[in-house]
């Protein structure tokens, strides 16, 4: 494997269509492209076809992100050199930079978090473990292929639609990163779900920050749950916004807190919007949720 990865960088010294870059277009005019690109050649939908059967995509972009934020944005979008070696239907790309540095970028439509996360937990104990063979280069037998596209046109200019229109959505978005003093481990001395309080801090900061701008909070927000115990089970929602919750974010978002008994009431008010939130998050996960039923989905 190694042989190979290597034969493809060293033949990789020309700058291809970025077909790649389609799959992160709106998705009707993905689903447009993609009948107009399969139908131009046989070739063309024997590569789709290869793709799709493919349990993962290697994505080798040529960056070395420094910090732990810029790393996590080229992840996301492949900047600076934009979406086009990325296919964003795979359910799994797994990202090599320059640098060494690695990591996953996911398509949730046929893979939920918790199968994701077990797929990365397992592939970095494996590498953490000193006793992990990572094999040595060796000459391949096998030479890799180059999937050689049929372009016209109209599949030029969506290329070029789709790159500009990533482009734009990217600037629009913004990134950072929180870091805490302290870890799960410290959560649950408290007695208290890092979820919940995971969830009630998210609220919190919500609320301060619509308040800040003189907003009133409209809509909910919400947490899936697993529903892996049932057969085709994926996810159902838990509602994270409650009664109890909204209670604990407007006793926080009171003027005075430096009383002792205000600060018992906002204590005990956190506890029992914990409770709720973790009875509810049991309760989807056992198929007790309304939502998935009603929206059938």
């Amino acid at each position: 494997m190694c042989s190979q990865i290597e034969q493809i960088i060293k033949s990789s010294t020309t700058k291809l269509p970025a077909v790649g870059a389609l799959t992160v277009a709106n998705r009707d005019l993905w689903a447009s492209d993609y009948v107009h690109l399969r139908t131009l050649s046989p070739s063309n939908a024997a590569l789709l076809d290869t793709i799709h059967s493919a349990a993962f995509v290697l994505c080798l972009d040529p960056a070395t992100p420094g910090d732990f934020l810029t790393t996590s944005r080229f992840l996301w979008h492949g900047a600076p050199h934009g979406l086009r070696n990325r296919w964003a239907d795979k359910p799994i790309q797994l990202i090599v930079f320059d640098s060494g540095r690695a990591g996953l970028m996911g398509e949730h439509s046929v893979m939920d978090g918790t199968p994701t996360l077990t797929f990365m937990d397992s592939i970095c104990t494996a590498l953490a473990d000193p006793a992990f063979d990572h094999g040595s280069p060796a000459a391949s037998s096998f030479a890799p292929e180059e999937l050689q596209w049929t372009l016209d046109s109209k599949i030029e200019q969506s290329i070029a639609r789709a790159e500009k229109d990533a482009a734009e959505l990217i600037a629009s978005q913004a990134m950072s990163v929180v870091k805490t003093g302290y870890g799960k481990q410290v959560i649950k001395a408290a007695r208290v779900s890092p979820d919940a309080w995971g969830q009630l801090l998210v609220q919190l900061a919500y609320a301060r920050l619509l308040r800040s701008r003189g907003w009133q909070r409209q809509g909910a927000t919400y947490e899936s749950a697993t529903t892996r115990r049932f057969f085709k089970g994926r996810t159902e929602v838990i509602r994270v916004v409650t009664n109890e919750s909204d209670a604990f974010v407007q006793a926080m978002l009171a003027e005075d807190g430096a009383d002792g008994a205000v600060v018992e009431t906002r204590k005990a008010l956190f506890e029992q919007a914990a409770k709720v939130h973790v009875a509810n998050a049991q309760a989807a996960g056992r198929g007790e949720g309304v939502d998935r039923h009603l929206l059938g989905e």
